[in-house]
């Protein structure tokens, strides 16, 4: 044996070991995940979940099927498998995990649409730029892309399909939860403020008989709606009105609900939404804002990496339940109860002042 391996003293054997630990960490949080974020995306862009429905595949003839490379296809499989999401077999091919199975394109509460949104080019342009958000407390998205992200998706559709793809596919499950934690039956009336192509007030509907329903929405975006309500058979359950909620709200329901749409904005223009809800609203009517909690003290990883996205792709924020007191007090609410969910949403009631 050596002298230097003899005489090497056990602070500098923990140096070495803490050295190595570290960058193990680093290799962890910073190659480790960009490559299974790209290789996902690349994954789902490839439809490979699609072709794998019928079972386990080879490299080769998965490639030939996907229109790929069959080296850079096995190379990308194997990330994608050692992340969990695939699963490789003993002679070499690829089969689908539950995670996977979830990615196809033609499976009821497909997340493709959510991979295919956190890889675009206008989202993740924007994260690349992270440093300015932090440095000026505004979104990176606008200097990134050109212009703000609503008025982005505005002005290129393919953009606005990605984002709306996006939406519905974690709408099925979040519907889902909140219907199962909240009871809206002792409401006759409820309209969906911002609600999108209709997710949320057609499984309320489904779920109550007794309940009719609105979803307020612009122009653009109702129209998707009505196509959701009539695959569903509740069209003539639920009214449909164009609108900004930035102007007014229309009056006469029991109920409005606001879900993932106060975290998109500013203190200041989320009061300006609260408001004209509150103008819109009967005393004995009740706001549910569907939100993440922000707990400084016990939020959830979901609650504070979306706190995050919310700074860099909008400027908005994910808040705690002091500062939705805050902002409903702002607006002419107090607040009443937070019933959470199974999912990382909760339903914040305000009670008119």
């Amino acid at each position: 044996m050596s002298s230097s391996k003899k005489n090497k003293s056990p602070s500098a054997a923990n140096a070495t070991s803490n050295a190595l630990t570290v960058y193990g960490e680093m290799i962890r949080h910073c190659f480790t995940g960009l490559a299974v974020h790209h290789a996902l995306y690349t994954a789902c862009e490839l439809r490979i979940p699609d072709l794998l429905a019928s079972g386990a595949t080879k490299p080769e003839a998965l490639a030939r099927r996907a229109g790929a490379d069959p080296d850079g296809l096995a190379r990308l499989m194997r990330v994608l498998a050692r992340a969990g999401i695939f699963k490789e077999t003993e002679d070499g091919g690829f089969s689908l995990t539950p995670t996977s199975a979830a990615l196809r394109s033609d499976v009821p509460g497909s997340m493709r649409g959510w991979v295919m949104f956190a890889g675009s080019g206008f989202y993740t342009r924007a994260w690349a730029r992270l440093s300015d958000s932090v440095r000026t407390g505004r979104p990176a998205f606008e200097a990134a892309n050109g212009a703000s992200f609503f008025d982005y998706l505005g002005a290129h559709s393919d953009a606005q399909t990605i984002f709306d793809e996006a939406m519905t596919s974690i709408s099925g499950p979040e519907a889902e939860a909140v219907t199962s934690a909240y009871d809206f039956s002792r409401f006759g009336k409820i309209i969906d403020v911002g609600g999108g192509h209709g997710h949320l007030i057609a499984t309320i509907l489904s779920k109550w008989s007794n309940v009719r329903g609105a979803v307020f929405d612009q122009p653009q975006v109702v129209a998707e709606a009505r196509s959701q309500l009539k695959r569903r058979g509740l069209e003539q359950r639920c009214e449909l009105v164009a609108g900004s909620f930035f102007d007014s709200i229309p009056g006469g329901y029991d109920a409005y609900v606001l879900k993932y749409i106060v975290h998109d904005w500013s203190d200041e223009k989320a009061a300006v939404i609260l408001r004209n809800c509150r103008s819109a609203m009967k005393s004995e009517a009740r706001l549910l804002l569907v939100e993440t909690v922000n707990s400084p003290r016990a939020a959830s990883d979901a609650a504070i990496l979306s706190d995050l996205e919310m700074l860099v792709i909008l400027g908005g924020k994910e808040r705690s339940e002091e500062g939705f007191s805050a902002l409903l007090a702002e607006a002419g609410f107090r607040l009443g109860r937070i019933i959470p969910t199974a999912c990382p949403l909760s339903v914040i009631e305000g009670v008119p002042e």
